[in-house]
C-alpha cells in the first residue's frame, strides 16, 4: 500500500462560475450605486474602471438570460430618512455629489420592467430599506 503522505490529493472542486447560476438557485444579481453622478460624471472613476460598463452589461446579459433576479439598489440621499452622516459629509467634502446625487442609473445598468429598485437613504444598502425582506 501507499504511504498517507504519498497519496495524490482528491482533485481539487473548480470554483464556482457565474455561468453556472440557474433560475432555481437561492440567487440574485444586487447592482449597486451605478448611477451616473457615480460614473460617468466622474473622470477619476471612468478612466480608473474603463471596462465597466461592457463588464456590467455583460454580467447582466448573463443573470438575465438564465431568469436569476437583479436588483439594483441606488443612492437617493435626500429623503427624510437619510443618515445624520450625509450632513457631516457634505461639510467634509464639498466638492463631492453627496445628498445632492441623482437617482439616474447609468444607461448600460439601467433596470429592465420588473427588476427590483431599492433606493437607500445613507451608505448602507440595508438600513431603512427592504433589502433584506426582498432578498429573503
Amino acid at each position: 500500500t501507499t504511504p498517507p503522505s504519498r497519496m495524490a490529493a482528491p482533485p481539487a472542486k473548480p470554483a464556482p462560475s457565474v455561468y453556472d447560476l440557474r433560475a432555481d438557485a437561492r440567487s440574485a444579481l444586487v447592482v449597486v450605486d451605478i448611477q451616473r453622478d457615480w460614473y460617468s460624471a466622474s473622470d477619476l472613476v471612468s478612466n480608473a474602471f474603463p471596462q465597466m460598463p461592457e463588464n456590467v452589461e455583460e454580467l447582466l446579459g448573463v443573470f438575465r438570460g438564465r431568469g436569476v433576479p437583479v436588483v439594483h439598489v441606488r443612492a437617493k440621499y435626500d429623503c427624510p430618512t437619510r443618515s445624520a452622516h450625509m450632513s457631516y459629509f457634505k461639510h467634509l467634502n464639498p466638492e463631492k455629489p453627496g445628498a445632492d446625487v441623482s437617482v439616474e442609473p447609468e444607461p448600460w445598468a439601467a433596470e429592465l420592467p420588473g427588476e427590483l429598485v431599492v433606493y437607500k437613504p445613507t451608505f448602507d444598502g440595508f438600513h431603512n430599506t427592504s433589502l433584506h425582506a426582498e432578498l429573503q
